[in-house]
């Protein structure tokens, strides 16, 4: 997290790691939360710096300067087309520098540090309004839980929220069992259809059954509805809504 009362000296030497960067870093000159910069339009984009534009920039800006310092303490040596990216970024987009750092951590934790990738994800943050640090810290979490079993869930299930305790049981129980994300996906799906809400308990009785019944793979469920359906056909025995929980338990588990 950045520091909030942190001076721009003391960044000068470079820190052992990202975290202690982001940790140690600026405190942007205070601002109006509420302004925030507009949208970048096609034809704002600049013509690429050359290496003397470049160099007058870092001369008449201490910011972009010690910005520099930090950026190279984190991504190596910055090229030519990294330090124009970077200056645009300041400048164009107006993103503050502590954004800034946290977005190029983020880039260099997940190995994306092509300044075309960097420009990319900037962009679509001002744009989004992501403008201050809590913003970004929020959207780096999010990204990060985005890679997780459990982001994928969250995803899976559309959910804007972190998990419950109860819920994270849930899921670290699916893992734990091996449930893969496409079978998770049409458990929830098959949810929705009949309560029309989200569920956990109802989501783990399904798969709990599909399990039981030694169905590893969503086409093994599949084939087994298709198998489920052709009985229920020939034996005339009901349509689709009555389909429920324990019943299909019942019958998956006795083809």
């Amino acid at each position: 997290v950045l520091s909030a009362g942190a001076s721009m000296t003391s960044i000068m030497s470079p820190p052992a790691d990202n975290k202690t960067i982001i940790t140690e870093t600026i405190n942007a000159q205070p601002v109006n939360e509420k302004q925030m910069p507009a949208p970048v339009q096609p034809e704002q984009r600049r013509k690429d710096m050359n290496p003397s534009e470049i160099a007058a920039v870092i001369k008449s800006s201490t910011e972009i300067a010690e910005l520099f310092k930090v950026a190279e303490s984190m991504l190596g040596t910055l090229n030519h087309k990294m330090q124009d990216s970077l200056i645009w970024i300041c400048q164009q987009l107006s993103m503050k520098n502590e954004v800034l750092l946290t977005l190029l951590c983020y880039c260099s934790e997940s190995s994306k540090t092509d300044p075309n990738y960097i420009e990319k994800v900037a962009s679509d943050w001002i744009e989004r309004g992501i403008c201050d640090l809590a913003a970004a810290q929020e959207e780096v979490e999010r990204l990060n839980r985005s890679k997780t079993y459990t982001g994928m869930v969250m995803k899976a299930f559309e959910m804007k929220r972190n998990p419950t305790t109860k819920q994270k049981e849930f899921i670290d129980q699916w893992q734990s069992v091996g449930y893969s994300m496409e079978l998770i996906r049409y458990a929830y799906e098959k949810t929705i259809e009949k309560i029309d809400k989200l569920s956990f308990d109802y989501i783990n009785k399904i798969l709990l059954s599909w399990n039981e019944s030694g169905f590893r793979s969503l086409q093994d469920v599949q084939n087994s509805e298709n198998e489920y359906r052709k009985k229920r056909k020939n034996d005339s025995s009901g349509s689709d809504s009555d389909f429920d929980v324990e019943k299909y338990k019942f019958v998956i588990n006795n083809f």
